[in-house]
């Protein structure tokens, strides 16, 4: 737990009351509280915070209207093909530029890829901030993709996993806290199984079957 500090929200506990504090965060991340269980504080930490004398960091003079010129162009493969991509020196970029994709920015540490279809504007202090989807957005189909297909798959498979992890931490059950005895998956409207986690596979069998009974 963290002790306030001045311009915390009205919400925000007092000053030391780190029992309420510890109520609050454990209600929130659990939903529930065990008011007949007592709190055991395991560790105490002190961490200070201030300010250092930093100068002011000086922005260097805008290149506003002022078209940046690639060092090269060479050729680069994006979806689709081969596509021609300037580079440039990052050094020799001023405030306020943009750069369309695809492109590439370098420097003696880093290279930023700047892909089709994307922006790069360079901040008034020499920083890069990419813009992703600058022009029409792209029609979504139902024609089966075999890496959409496996990023999704591993996204809902994801959320069970994390199902599983949360139904650990809360419960007081041995079967559940300890011997892991419990399955977690996603269901589609229809009530099929649209993934599980790697759980207790006996319960799997028949999930779906069940689901779809209800």
């Amino acid at each position: 737990m963290v002790s306030p500090v001045p311009g915390d929200s009205p919400t925000a506990c007092l000053h030391g009351d780190f029992y309420t504090a510890f109520v609050n965060r454990y209600k929130n991340e659990f939903g529930f509280t065990l008011s007949d269980r007592d709190v055991i504080v395991d560790d105490i930490r002190v961490r200070a915070v201030a300010v250092s004398q930093v100068p002011e960091e000086v922005a260097p003079p805008s290149g506003k209207g002022i078209k940046p010129v690639p060092e090269k162009t060479t050729k680069v493969y994006f979806e689709g093909g081969y596509q021609d991509t300037a580079i440039y020196q990052l050094e020799k970029l001023r405030p306020e530029q943009q750069i369309f994709g695809p492109a590439i920015i370098m420097d003696s540490l880093s290279t930023i890829l700047i892909e089709p279809d994307c922006r790069a504007d360079i901040t008034k202090y020499g920083d890069i901030r990419i813009t992703v989807g600058t022009g029409q957005p792209k029609r979504v189909t139902t024609d089966l993709d075999s890496i959409q297909l496996s990023i999704f798959s591993h996204r809902f498979m994801s959320i069970a996993e994390q199902m599983g992890r949360v139904l650990q931490r809360t419960s007081i059950s041995v079967n559940i806290k300890e011997r892991l005895d419990f399955s977690c998956a996603l269901f589609g409207p229809d009530g099929g199984l649209v993934s599980n986690a790697p759980h207790i596979p006996v319960h799997l069998g028949a999930m779906q079957e069940t689901v779809q009974y209800q």
